[in-house]
């Protein structure tokens, strides 16, 4: 896998995860247009890559800067599955599973530490910083809570596909 297809990767889901909510499928859609570089990297014949967004176009919901690391264990997962010549190893199956299993826990620490605690924590110093007159305070919000997304998402999804399911079993 290149660093330009995770790259490419991990900039969609970081712009488009929340693009294409429904109530079918939540981010779904946006889970396989992340996914579809490094598909299409992976599965050159036309059937194998309408296989293989098929596996990433159902239910799909979870909090996206942590989340981009369930992405990473995905295309980690992918990729194993087409090096494989009988496909063997990882199986749809397996794909769904790892999937289904950390898109809560990851939504449920994601929504915790990000949402729950660092925004507002930084809300709050900027808040405070403009409620004294002082132009810098939503200046500073704003480059603050999009380097923490930034650099939560980018971190995340490295240490997933270079980690895989071991990274989140064994602990942040």
């Amino acid at each position: 896998m290149s660093r330009r297809d995770l790259a490419s990767s991990f900039l969609t889901w970081l712009f488009f995860s929340h693009a294409c909510y429904n109530y079918e499928r939540y981010q779904g859609v946006g889970l396989a247009h992340a996914l579809s570089p490094v598909l299409r990297r992976l599965y050159r014949a036309p059937s194998s890559m309408a296989a293989a967004l098929q596996r990433h176009l159902v239910f799909f919901n979870t909090e996206p800067n942590l989340g981009a690391g369930v992405v990473g264990i995905l295309v980690g997962l992918e990729e194993e599955r087409a090096l494989t010549p009988d496909g063997s190893t990882v199986s749809d199956a397996t794909i769904t599973g790892v999937k289904a299993g950390l898109m809560g826990v990851v939504s449920g620490l994601g929504d915790t530490l990000i949402q729950g605690t660092l925004a507002p924590l930084l809300l709050s110093v900027g808040i405070g910083l403009a409620l004294q007159g002082s132009a810098l305070g939503p200046m500073l919000y704003v480059v603050a809570i999009a380097a923490l997304i930034w650099g939560v998402s980018a971190w995340s999804m490295h240490q997933g596909y270079r980690r895989g399911t071991q990274w989140l079993l064994q602990g942040l």
